[in-house]
């Protein structure tokens, strides 16, 4: 019996790499990276205070709080992909330390600001995504961050991401995600 020819060894070695090919995910050829599945994460979330300062005096007459407080997140987050690669929806699995960046004293009526406080919580979102762009959006409110992503595997999933980008109260926030 003789050796099969090379074109022969080669269509009998190529044959199982291009069904393995074939049964990839459709995501697996494109350039867009895609979140799928759990990461670690962690965000800063800074607001910005208004100071009302009297000049004669050189006192601060008022401090206005603004419309959100500064928060650290840390925890995960599970992205799953739709029907369309670059959406679908996420859950995020967090523990927040936040509260007021000021701490009002003095105050007759009563401390309305919020002093630095820890919770936990699970929050539903819709996501999309694109090669630069992330956005989440829940219950009315927004996020719209710009990404960068990590190495991706062989299915088109990236293993990170860093964001940066302003919420709907006009809050800045960045963060990183790296898979679970």
């Amino acid at each position: 019996m003789s050796k099969p020819s090379v074109a022969v060894r080669s269509a009998l070695f190529a044959a199982p790499l291009f069904a393995l090919i074939a049964a990839l995910p459709s995501s697996a050829g494109s350039s867009l990276p895609l979140l799928s599945g759990t990461y670690l994460i962690t965000i800063n979330t800074t607001c910005q205070p208004t100071l009302t300062v009297d000049v004669e005096k050189k006192t601060v007459a008022q401090v206005a709080l603004g419309p959100g407080s500064n928060a650290l997140l840390a925890g995960t987050i599970t992205f799953t992909q739709g029907g369309t690669p670059g959406t679908g929806t996420a859950v995020t699995n967090l523990t927040v330390d936040s509260g007021s960046p000021f701490l009002q004293a003095g105050n007759e009526s009563g401390v309305d600001d919020a002093p630095l406080h820890q919770s936990t919580g699970v929050e539903d979102f819709t996501f999309t995504q694109t090669a630069t762009t992330l956005s989440l959006v829940t219950s009315g409110a927004y996020i719209n961050y710009n990404v960068s992503y990590g190495p991706t595997s062989r299915t088109g999933i990236a293993s990170s991401a860093v964001f940066a980008g302003m919420d709907s109260q006009g809050c800045a926030n960045n963060g990183m995600a790296m898979i679970n």
